[in-house]
């Protein structure tokens, strides 16, 4: 029983980082495509890497204010479902009705 219950943890785990790296890829995509971008010699002086960059940190921010918000939505859903639970088991009769 034990070995069963920590394979299904430990399946729990890669699956959650799995999620994770998912989730982070994109973000991870436009960041290093920044950092090529700063490498380029005399980047500052081009206006067509400049405005990519710029377009790329545009993408970035949408990137955070989508994650800001669905992560509001999850705690937002997650505090009702225990407010739910609680008033559910606070009203609830001391004796079990038939």
């Amino acid at each position: 029983y034990d070995t069963l219950v920590s394979d299904i943890r430990k399946q729990l785990k890669e699956f959650h980082t799995q999620q994770v790296d998912k989730q982070q890829l994109p973000m991870k995509k436009l960041s290093f495509e920044i950092a090529a971008l700063l490498q380029v010699p005399n980047m500052r002086q081009d206006p067509v890497l400049v405005g990519r960059v710029r377009e790329l940190q545009q993408q970035i921010e949408k990137l955070q204010t989508a994650q800001r918000e669905f992560r509001q939505e999850q705690a937002f859903q997650l505090h009702l479902y225990k407010a739910e639970r609680s008033s559910k088991f606070h009203f609830m009769s001391p004796v079990p009705s038939l």
